[in-house]
Parts: structure tokens; C-alpha cells; sequence
């Protein structure tokens, strides 16, 4: 992409999960069908990074869809361009009208039921919509919709989430990056694994660091600190981070954002990009975010999206507006930090999230450190 294109990219990214993370409202699951067998899924990295999805079977006879895997929301939608009902027999339309705003546009249709397979779990009379308008820039040609993982107090129309109607209680990441260079032309390579009803244990490798959902709609969890260049910002009360495999980058409050690249010398806040920043991109960037008691390092390759004019790169911490209180989501936590670790969603009897490194010779990697366990009041990282 030019560097206008990954800018007009940008201002997107952020509109539409800016828009999708402004819900309110909590509900407890119910727990339902029994549990089923561990099943996976391959994943496509799309134009580097950028997005990962997988294959779903939808319909009967089933047909393949490329569908985004989506923890930061809970609703099921295809778009119709892609998916004709008449060419279904389990196809059940429900009648009733299906609306989700995002930043850039409105996707909306209608609610229906269909079997679906997916990492080889097959659910009959799953709750989606048929989306017969989608908003410019949702969708970028390769994908026909997406499956929201997140908790049914996210979804507009109150469906269960795929991963219940699954019978599971568990599902796992392993993000492969794009092993080609970051100006490569080619917009799709091998993504990795989606493991539904547990965790692929040849994936990871050590202890997994788990960490208690504060509430049960995004899987929300405690922020510990967040560095740049060796400063440790304070974040204070201001720790609440959805982990979003929808979400690319890293977004947070817009002072903390300004304070850490107040750290990179040249760096400058964009007019064309409202929240990003650019900087020099041979500096050098030593970024750590902080879960619990492990300190986990972001590289400067993953830090540079991408040039976007000569020598000047787009950061990959972006804010994501004025956020004064705890009850506030303030953080969003993407793909730039979950393709250095193996990444568990748990929503057992105490739902958690749990990062572990990944095994010998995938990715980078994100290393990791033990650090003091952080009490969500100063901010500051810990060391030890």
C-alpha cells in the first residue's frame, strides 16, 4: 500500500473499532451443550498483518466462506454478496431486522439460522444475519464477513456466541506473522491455527500466564503498564483492556499515547490520521507491555506499521480518544501484540484470558520477563 492508502487504512481501523467497542450492558452466559472435541482451523494472514481469517462451511450443502475471527465482538454476519439463502436447505430466516454500527458504516440485513462447521465442530440452527449492506471498507474483497467470539451481552440481536452453541468453553490462537518483508506485494499468506475447546499445547511452550476477565462482554482484562524507550507510563485506574484479535494494532488513552511517543525523538502526532503517530523509522523502538507479572517485549519491526513517506514510518500505538474513568474500556489489544504469544479465551467458571510464549520456531516470538506483580494503581512496570 502507499503511504495514503495505509492513512486512509488507518483512520478506518480506528473509526470502526472505536465504534464497535462503544457498547454498554453485561450478561452472565448460560452454559449449555455439552462439551464436544478439540477441533482447529487454519488461519490467512491478509496484506501483512493486517487481518488473519479462517475457512467456515455454512449451509447444506455446505460452501466455504472466509469469515474474521473477531474476540472484540459477538455477532455472526455474511454478507449477502457472497451468500445466497435459496442455495440452502438448513437456512431459516427469523424475520426479524439486524443493524451494527461501525465507524466507517452501518452493516445491516437480517437475523436467520444455518449449520455452520467450523474447526471441525458442526452447529445446526446458529444465529447470524445476512447482511444485505455493508459499509464501504468493512469488508476488502478476500472476506465475506465475520464470526464475533466475544460474550452474547455484546450481540445486538442477544445470539448465543458460536464458540456456547460449539458446547465449548475454550478457544486459542497461534497468529503466524507474514514472513515475507513489510513492503511485499503478495496480499495473503499461511496464518497460523484457530483451536476450538482448548489450547494446542505444541503450539506453546512454559506456564501460561492467566488473567481474570473483569467483564463477562469484550474479554476484558487488567492492563499492568505499558513502556516506550525505558519510560514507564502511569496509567493509573486506567487499565481496563479488551484483548481484540479484530483489532490490528494497540489503541489507549490519549494522553498516555502522547506521553510515550514523547519518548521517540521526531516523532509527531498526524493531522491526516486523527490518533496516529509518525516517527523516524531508523529509531530504534524498545517497547514492553505489562499483564499480571510478565513484561512483555514488542519488537521494532512489529512497532513499524509501514512507511509512509521517506523515512518516515506509522507507529503501531494509536489513541483511542479522552478516557477518564475505570468503567471506560481504555485499552484495545490487537494482532501487533497477540502474534508474539499463544492466546487462550476461557470462559470456564471464572472466564480469563491466558498468554503463553509460543513454541520453538514460530514467529519472533514476544520474550518475556517476570516482573513485580502490578496492583492496577501506579501503572508503572515493575522490575525484580
Amino acid at each position: 500500500r502507499t503511504g495514503d492508502e495505509l492513512l486512509a487504512w488507518a483512520n478506518q481501523h480506528r473509526s470502526n473499532l472505536l465504534a464497535k467497542h462503544d457498547r454498554s450492558g453485561l450478561s452472565r452466559r448460560q452454559d449449555g451443550h455439552a462439551k464436544r472435541a478439540e477441533g482447529s482451523s487454519s488461519l490467512t494472514n491478509y496484506e501483512d498483518d493486517s487481518t488473519w481469517y479462517t475457512t467456515v462451511q455454512v449451509g447444506t450443502p455446505a460452501a466455504d466462506y472466509s469469515l474474521v475471527l473477531d474476540t472484540g465482538s459477538s455477532d455472526v454476519w455474511i454478507s449477502s454478496s457472497s451468500y445466497t439463502p435459496a442455495d440452502s436447505s438448513t437456512f431459516v430466516n427469523k424475520s426479524s431486522a439486524f443493524d451494527i454500527s461501525y465507524g466507517s458504516g452501518d452493516v445491516a440485513g437480517y437475523v436467520a439460522s444455518e449449520t455452520f462447521t467450523i474447526a471441525q465442530h458442526t452447529i445446526t440452527g446458529q444465529t447470524f444475519a445476512v447482511a444485505t449492506s455493508v459499509g464501504s471498507g468493512l469488508l476488502d474483497g478476500t472476506t465475506d464477513g465475520i464470526v464475533g467470539l466475544g460474550f452474547s451481552s455484546l450481540s445486538v440481536d442477544g445470539a448465543q456466541p458460536i464458540w456456547q452453541s460449539a458446547g465449548e468453553t475454550e478457544f486459542s490462537f497461534y497468529l503466524e506473522e507474514d514472513s515475507s518483508t513489510k513492503r511485499a506485494t503478495s496480499e495473503t499468506a499461511p496464518g497460523g491455527i484457530f483451536t476450538l475447546g482448548g489450547a494446542n499445547t505444541s503450539l506453546y511452550t512454559g506456564d501460561i500466564n492467566w488473567l481474570t476477565v473483569t467483564e463477562e462482554a469484550y474479554w476484558t482484562v487488567q492492563l499492568g503498564g505499558i513502556s516506550v524507550q525505558g519510560y514507564s507510563a502511569g496509567i493509573g485506574s486506567l487499565d481496563a483492556a479488551a484483548i481484540d484479535t479484530g483489532t490490528t494494532l494497540l489503541g489507549g488513552p490519549d494522553t498516555v499515547i502522547a506521553a510515550l511517543y514523547d519518548q521517540i525523538p521526531d516523532s509527531e502526532a498526524l493531522s491526516s490520521a486523527e490518533g496516529y503517530y509518525s516517527y523516524p523509522c531508523d529509531t530504534n523502538i524498545n517497547a514492553t507491555i505489562t499483564f499480571g507479572n510478565q513484561q512483555y517485549a514488542l519488537s521494532s519491526a512489529d512497532f513499524e506499521v509501514s512507511e509512509i513517506s521517506s523515512g518516515v514510518c506509522l507507529g503501531a500505538f494509536f489513541s483511542v480518544g479522552s478516557v477518564t474513568s475505570r468503567s471506560s474500556l481504555n485499552w484495545i489489544v490487537g494482532d501487533v501484540f497477540l502474534k508474539g504469544v499463544y492466546s487462550i479465551f476461557s470462559a470456564g467458571s471464572t472466564a480469563r484470558v491466558g498468554f503463553a510464549s509460543l513454541a520453538s520456531g514460530l514467529n519472533n516470538g514476544s520474550s518475556s520477563t517476570t516482573v513485580a506483580q502490578s496492583q492496577g494503581t501506579s501503572g508503572a512496570v515493575g522490575t525484580s
